[in-house]
């Protein structure tokens, strides 16, 4: 496995720094990871290099360019301030420069804030062959599925409500790809984060296995 900084050009936003945990085997079956509200931290980078672990190349784009901060108050307001049709063009750029290196598919994995902009890109881009948003608010009204979708939410997330949950089924129901969501009884917000109380490992283990067999059947393997 091969670890970079990667910069790509983004028209009208200046260059997009972005971390590449590569495959050895690159260009290959290949995921852009969509970072928390934290930034392009280690915890993100350590996603990334999971996804490696597998065999697959990731890529996480650095959305705020070069911000990194660990207090939640700082977050919400970096999140609350990014652009968010800007940040879904740096996705599609991302998409785009992974294409032009030859990659035969793409796959999309985000967190928090980083699952919303996964749900955004899957209803965006139709390059796009598989998305799994973790624990994602999702603006889906009117929307067409442009691939597959695995979602995961936790049961105790007080900020997705089950009312959120089942509005995501119902939309799945009437798209044109075969999807699924999952819901982790105990689990709440940022349960896959290793770094946090929220933190559960069981969950996070089962969510991981199952979006690793989602996308071993969506994008194939190396």
């Amino acid at each position: 496995m091969r670890e970079e900084m990667v910069e790509i050009p983004v028209e009208g936003a200046g260059p997009l720094p972005c971390f590449l945990a590569r495959a050895d085997d690159f260009p290959n079956p290949s995921v852009v990871v969509v970072q928390e509200w934290w930034g392009l931290n280690d915890q993100i980078r350590g996603v990334a290099r999971r996804l490696a672990g597998e065999r697959y190349t990731a890529i996480v784009p650095d959305l705020y360019r070069g911000a990194v901060v660990e207090h939640p108050d700082e977050a919400r307001k970096l999140a609350m301030e990014l652009d968010r049709p800007r940040a879904v063009a740096d996705l599609r750029a991302a998409v785009g420069w992974l294409l032009e290196h030859g990659v035969p598919t793409i796959g999309a994995m985000g967190f928090c804030m980083g699952g919303g902009l996964v749900w955004a890109l899957a209803v965006d881009d139709d390059r796009l062959n598989a998305a799994v948003p973790f624990y994602g608010r999702a603006d889906l009204e009117g929307k067409t599925l442009r691939c597959p979708v695995l979602a995961h939410y936790g049961a105790a997330d007080r900020g997705i409500p089950p009312a959120a949950i089942e509005d995501v089924r119902h939309f799945l129901k009437h798209q044109p790809y075969a999807s699924e969501v999952f819901v982790y009884d105990g689990a709440s917000h940022a349960f896959m984060n290793e770094e946090y109380d929220a933190y559960r490992p069981d969950a996070a283990a089962l969510a991981w296995q199952r979006t690793i067999q989602f996308f071993r059947n969506e994008l194939g393997e190396s």
